[in-house]
């Protein structure tokens, strides 16, 4: 929603400075100027926050949401056509995102159209579990689609498909709608999302309202630590990264009705519902090693506890024992 600039000259030399740095490295870098056209060519920003050489810039009620489907994908062969491109198109349709054409890519971008019909477009229905897992439920998917999750890209993203998600809406308590949460949706958004079948489930934690076609809803299952550790992922060579940061994923409908037919429900109204379970898998190393250190921790107390009782036991006994008639205690001559 906001886009803050720095606009002085020397701003990548302070950043980027010493060694393998140089003048052609700071000159590959975007000037202000080319950053300002952008912004014209986006339409739509204000700025609304100016103190040279800062700038702040608002696109007033739009924002792309942390996962979403993009309208049109932009792919180049290297940085600087990319920045050509931006700089030259008209207008985006947003969300866009942004590829760069890789040779251990090449194979899957030669399949995704640049441009796609808003109708053909799946619905996200999405729960943050934590920082490293989220659920999807992605409803209407009637071909194959990209997908953006604007996280840091890293191969240790992994998308798994889980089992058939239930039809219509799972309710999961009473509650009263809480719509003095931005951006939370009202009950009756509610009641046509279930009536849609675009959303699975519904009780008293936060649903947004839709925004391009994503909605949040925190009452989905939560599911158990260890769900996904021997369910297949999606092949990592659908794994792309998308605006030079963020992770995609390209999901080839043909590809999962080969791989994972039991993971697709079909819809009355057409199409496919599918969930879509997407973990950071090296937070699984983490959680190995806290169950080993606990255990060792267990166990260690338990042994430190069977010596503690069995010294204390034998010091018991000892003290019971009757002492031999016959035998010198230590006053005796």
């Amino acid at each position: 929603r906001f886009i803050f600039q720095n606009a002085s000259p020397s701003v990548y030399r302070a950043a980027f400075d010493g060694w393998p740095y140089s003048q052609e490295i700071w000159d590959a870098f975007p000037r202000s100027e080319d950053f300002r056209m952008l912004l014209d060519r986006l339409g739509g920003f204000q700025k609304v926050f100016a103190r040279p050489p800062y700038a702040v810039y608002q696109y007033p009620g739009a924002f792309l949401p942390h996962l979403f489907v993009p309208l049109s994908v932009m792919i180049s062969p290297h940085p600087e056509a990319l920045k050509n491109l931006l700089l030259t198109k008209e207008s985006f349709d947003l969300p866009v995102a942004f590829v760069l054409r890789r040779p251990d890519n090449e194979s899957v971008l030669s399949t995704i159209p640049r441009n796609s019909d808003p109708k053909e477009l799946p619905q996200i229905e999405f729960k943050r579990i934590s920082a490293v897992k989220y659920r999807l439920r992605l409803h209407r998917i009637r071909t194959s689609f990209p997908l953006v999750f604007s996280e840091a890209h890293h191969r240790g993203w992994k998308l798994s498909p889980g089992l058939p998600t239930a039809g219509g809406c799972e309710h999961t308590g009473d509650f009263v709608r809480d719509t003095a949460q931005p951006g939370s949706a009202s009950a009756e958004e509610i009641r046509t999302a279930c009536t849609q079948g675009l959303l699975s489930a519904t009780g008293p934690d936060f649903i947004s309202t839709a925004f391009h076609g994503v909605i949040q809803n925190q009452n989905l299952p939560t599911g158990s630590l260890w769900e996904t550790w021997r369910l297949p992922a999606l092949n990592e060579k659908y794994h792309l990264r998308a605006n030079e940061y963020a992770n995609a994923w390209w999901v080839d409908l043909d590809d999962l009705q080969k791989q994972f037919p039991h993971a697709l429900k079909a819809r009355e109204d057409g199409g496919f519902d599918l969930e879509l379970i997407l973990e950071f898998t090296p937070q699984r190393f983490f959680y190995l090693g806290a169950a080993i250190s606990l255990v060792t921790l267990v166990g260690v107390i338990a042994l430190l506890y069977t010596g503690m009782a069995k010294r204390a036991h034998a010091a018991f006994f000892q003290r019971k024992k009757p002492r031999d008639r016959y035998s010198k205690g230590p006053g005796d001559r």
